[in-house]
């Protein structure tokens, strides 16, 4: 009896132990499969990853291109601003030039006035008797 007793315990023990181990392969059957969910979304946040990287990579090239456009608008700006104060400048200046040139336009106008009638004097001077057209003596 202690023989079928103990047959009965290691039968007990070994169904135990195959019920033990099937629970432990089940769970591991479902541990792998959600390391293979977790390595899914792995793979699939590491593409994120690098898509985001590159978005990024794209992005910094933009706001270096926008950047350093706007420094050689700014420098352009500058010159222009520089080139229409310099002409503003000339203006000026030309506009004295001209005012001058109106002013002693003035005066020579007035001189030469005053030197056509002080010519007349002079030939006048010069003719003592009078002038005559067509014989008609005029006074």
């Amino acid at each position: 009896m202690k023989s079928k007793s103990n047959t009965e315990k290691i039968t007990t023990t070994t169904t135990a132990l195959i019920d033990s181990a099937n629970r432990s392969v089940k769970q591991m059957m479902e541990c792998l499969e959600l390391l293979n969910d977790v390595k899914g979304a792995s793979s699939k946040s590491c593409s994120l990853i690098e898509h985001a990287s590159e978005s990024i990579k794209v992005l910094n090239d933009n706001v270096i291109s926008v950047a350093t456009t706007t420094e050689e608008q700014a420098n352009v700006s500058q010159i222009i601003s520089q080139s229409a104060h310099e002409i503003f400048q000339l203006s000026e200046k030309e506009k004295s030039n001209i005012e001058g040139v109106v002013s002693h336009s003035t005066v020579l106008s007035s001189s030469t006035e005053e030197l056509d009638l002080e010519l007349s004097k002079f030939i006048c001077m010069l003719r003592p008797e009078p002038i005559t057209h067509f014989g008609i003596i005029r006074s």
